[in-house]
């Protein structure tokens, strides 16, 4: 018998077998391209039917509406309204040519999504229109789709316009709509009617949807505003009620927490779920202790009374964290009341709960204390809050500022520095750090944290007008144009500001008047009063030699500071330029009664009574006792070379130097002190300083430089 081993291995021979019939590679291909190609066919017949090509086309409507919704969720109003508006089109155009056609839920669903779309674009009206058409057409849709809920959106959107009686009207009817079963829906529609009563200042009807609304769902932001209408129309009895409700709410959800979940080794296998409660019970918190610190000030004639009140309801409850809070702003209503030996009784208090409250307290008293004068108890106190707890940034910003108080400005850039290390945004730290670098005279490092603080909180006008001055300080003009600027567009109506820029652009191109003579103009115009820039315009004109525009500015100013010796004798001067020379000989002669011993009112004189024919001989001969006076002065100093000016010795000096000069820079107050340019005082004191004394500050150590 045949086997089917190899040959040769001693067993039988395997017999020979024959192909399948009819098998080939080419034809399996073949076989599975007609299968293709049948399914293809059926597929094709199945949609010419009047059935596939309806399924056909809402698979292809629904598509579109999914689009739009992403792009509507995704804030892309714009491209969802193309795709809505795309969708609606291709549903009414296949319903005129198929009349028999009818999908409810599917139409809808389109308006509706489309209307939403013109919300968000802010497009009411188009809105409005769709929602009314959708509720006229009560018949239209079957009893599953929830279109009654159609008059909530009209509500909310004749609220947003203001038009808040409609919208009132749609959410009544809206709730009649509503099942009884579904109290939550039915209690936020009560208190939206709530809240358009209190914006038509209807209180009483307010105070009577806020308590229905509370009656189907115990939400803590109507609970609120019930007690917030009850306090408004003085019914304390009722206010205290709500608060007591409000706090068997915040209990209720302090239930559905486990306690082990706020811990820090619970977080990391945190649920949403628990998540959720926890924010929702700090939310709730945050909520209770506003509203009682808003009840301190009405509830009771005596605030006192009411905090009575309040502590007693949450100890009752066991609410401790609110009741600290609470004890806390009890121990500020003292501080504020100045009575510091109440606000410790209050903070010992807390030394058996938290310390973080101890520190809060203790900074408070110390700031107190550091307004007051009193720098060794603030630093008794500033030091209490820092060793209850280290990282108490604002306990380290005040601590920096008894430093800097005391010029130990060393220590006071540690504490600073620190207080950033804490909390990197901390803008007092970060302002008194830069403060702090200036008094080190470090003017690169305070303009850093200027610049620092600048991209924290930007547009900050003290911040701008500092890092602006350092620049100018350091002559980088450029940088202190930007800065100025930017400035310029927060105040563009500061006299000191326009003035400011217009120099700049002097000191780098003193050619170029189009770039800053309109900004010295500008600053007259707001501030026509302003005794430099009156001087600083009267210099440029006459180096102009527009003798008439200069002899307004500086007889103008002239009257603004009487005493001011530049701006009399620069008018005067112009009269002479302009040959007025009786004009200018009246008031030389004034300028030398002021001033005997003034050699230029002298040259003067001599001059125009040259050119009017009068006897100057008098002049002449002061003119020789000044300069034999000035070359002996000289020559008992060691200057014995010296020759004394004589009329007409120096251009410069027989001109005037009509360069304008800058204010000088103010660190130590307010942006801007107006008060030196005073009229009080005489000589040159009037004129506008340079620049250079940027580093000079007052013994004076206010504290108002500094932000506690």
């Amino acid at each position: 018998m045949k086997g089917t081993a190899r040959p040769g291995t001693g067993s039988v021979e395997r017999p020979m077998t024959t192909k399948a019939a009819g098998y080939s590679k080419s034809l399996g291909k073949e076989q599975k391209d007609f299968g293709m190609k049948t399914r293809m066919f059926f597929a094709q017949k199945q949609n010419t039917t009047k059935e596939g090509i309806i399924k056909e086309f809402e698979k292809n409507i629904q598509k579109l509406s999914d689009e739009s919704i992403i792009l509507k969720c995704r804030g892309n109003f714009r491209a969802a309204k193309e795709k809505a508006l795309t969708a609606t089109k291709k549903m009414q155009d296949f319903k005129q040519t198929n009349s028999d056609y009818f999908n409810a839920e599917m139409e809808f669903g389109l308006y509706l999504n489309l209307a939403l779309i013109y919300e968000g674009l802010k497009m009411f009206e188009d809105a409005l229109q769709i929602y009314l058409d959708i509720v006229q057409r009560e018949n239209y849709y079957s009893p599953g789709i929830m279109k009654d809920k159609i008059r909530i959106n009209i509500g909310n959107l004749y609220y947003r316009q203001g038009d808040y009686q409609k919208a009132i009207i749609e959410w009544k009817k809206a709730v009649d709509k509503i099942s009884k079963e579904n109290k939550e829906l039915r209690g936020l529609v009560l208190r939206n009617i709530a809240n358009a009563h209190i914006k038509l200042q209807s209180y009483d009807d307010a105070i009577d949807n806020y308590t229905e609304s509370v009656k189907h769902k115990e939400d803590m932001k109507t609970c609120k505003n019930l007690l917030l209408s009850n306090l408004a129309m003085n019914k304390m009895k009722e206010t205290k009620q709500v608060f007591n409700l409000m706090i068997d709410s915040a209990k209720n959800q302090e239930k559905e927490i486990d306690p082990n979940s706020e811990n820090e080794e619970e977080k990391t296998t945190m649920d949403p779920l628990k998540e959720y409660l926890i924010i929702r019970k700090k939310e709730s918190s945050s909520i209770i202790v506003n509203t009682a610190l808003v009840m301190t000030h009405f509830l009771e004639k005596d605030p006192l009374d009411a905090f009575s009140f309040i502590i007693d309801a949450l100890k009752r409850n066991n609410m401790v964290d609110m009741q600290n809070e609470v004890e806390m702003a009890k121990a500020m209503y003292f501080l504020k009341k100045r009575d510091i030996a109440k606000t410790i009784d209050i903070m010992k208090n807390f030394e058996n709960k938290n310390k973080n409250l101890i520190s809060r307290v203790a900074n408070n008293i110390s700031f107190l204390y550091f307004v007051e004068g009193d720098y060794n108890k603030a630093e008794l106190y500033a030091n209490t809050a820092i060793e209850n707890e280290r990282y108490n940034h604002k306990a380290l910003v005040n601590k920096g500022n008894i430093h800097y108080i005391k010029e130990d400005y060393n220590k006071a850039k540690e504490y600073y520095l620190e207080a950033i290390g804490v909390q990197s945004d901390c803008i007092e730290a970060i302002y008194n750090l830069g403060m702090v670098n200036i008094r080190m005279e470090q003017i690169y490092e305070a303009i850093q944290a200027f610049e620092k603080l600048h991209s924290v909180c930007p547009n900050i006008p003290e911040v701008l007008y500092k890092i602006a001055k350092l620049y100018e300080y350091m002559k980088q003009y450029d940088d202190a144009i930007k800065y100025y600027s930017l400035l310029l567009l927060q105040l563009p109506n500061d006299p000191i500001l326009l003035s400011s820029l217009g120099s700049l652009y002097y000191q780098i191109n003193p050619k170029d008047e189009n770039n800053y003579m309109h900004y010295f103009e500008d600053s007259y115009r707001y501030f026509p009063s302003n005794f430099d820039n009156l001087t600083v315009l009267g210099f440029l004109y006459f180096k102009e030699e527009n003798y008439e525009k200069a002899l307004s500015f500086f007889k103008l100013a002239s009257k603004v500071n009487p005493n001011a010796y530049t701006a009399e004798i620069h008018y005067a001067k112009c009269y002479f330029k302009l040959g007025r020379f009786r004009e200018s000989f009246k008031v030389f002669r004034r300028i030398h009664a002021k001033y005997p011993d003034n050699k230029e009112a002298l040259m003067y004189l001599i001059a125009n009574a040259k050119q009017l024919n009068l006897p100057f001989e008098e002049y002449a001969k002061e003119m020789s006792r000044l300069d034999q006076e000035q070359v002996d002065l000289d020559y008992q100093q060691g200057y014995g070379n010296s020759a004394g000016a004589g009329y007409g010795a120096s251009e410069n000096y027989y001109e005037g130097n009509p360069q304008p000069q800058q204010a000088s820079p103010n660190y130590q107050g307010e942006m801007v002190d107006f008060s030196k340019y005073s009229s009080k005082g005489g000589g040159n004191k009037g004129q506008i300083q340079k620049g250079n004394d940027l580093l000079k500050f007052n013994n004076d150590q206010s504290p108002e430089d500094l932000l506690p």
